[in-house]
């Protein structure tokens, strides 16, 4: 890659890391004003903007997870996320419509290497992790409101931006432990 493109693609990145939180806090203020602040419309828009800002800050600073976290755990089987729809889960991100979204996404090691997927699919699992675990903290603060339905809404797309994702990545880990045991040194996980 040139420095020209390296150089286009890091300020695409910067103004993208500043526009996307930023629309979704707009966003946010406008529909908790006419809407309310309980409905699906301000739940979806909050944890868009928790997963900005996440995802934002762990792009800048590689944040922490204790090891154990990212260790497979004895229970965890690959049957376990199929039953749950992973699969299905994976193939909407292969989709046209999420590449368009985000772009920058990348399915396989190729030939960066096992070492680099599997921080790649580190990284991405503890965003969604914290990121999963803040709207966790408001919906329970909605709960503690007695906003019944906004704690449900804040789940549900909490689930489905940040529980899913966080599936995915340990499933992916699940497959690429085999392979980094073995030795190999470049794959994909499809």
């Amino acid at each position: 890659m040139s420095t020209a493109t390296a150089s286009r693609s890091d300020v695409r990145a910067f103004f993208g890391a500043l526009a996307f939180p930023l629309t979704a806090a707009v966003m946010l203020g406008v529909a908790a004003v006419a809407f309310g602040p309980r409905g699906p419309a301000v739940a979806l828009l909050v944890n868009l903007f928790l997963l900005f800002e996440v995802g934002g800050f762990s792009q800048v600073l590689r944040l922490p997870m204790p090891e154990w976290y990212l260790r497979t755990w004895p229970l965890e089987r690959v049957w376990m996320y199929e039953w749950l729809g992973i699969r299905a889960f994976k193939q909407l991100m292969r989709s046209q419509i999420y590449r368009r979204i985000n772009p920058d996404f990348r399915l396989t090691g190729g030939r960066s290497g096992l070492a680099e997927l599997r921080e790649a699919i580190d990284g991405a699992e503890v965003a969604h992790a914290l990121a999963f675990m803040a709207a966790a903290t408001l919906a329970s603060g909605a709960i503690f409101l007695r906003w019944f339905d906004a704690a449900g809404w804040l789940m549900l797309f909490n689930v489905l931006f940040n529980g899913y994702p966080v599936m995915l990545q340990r499933y992916n880990r699940m497959r690429l432990d085999p392979l980094q045991r073995a030795g190999r040194g470049s794959a994909t996980l499809s």
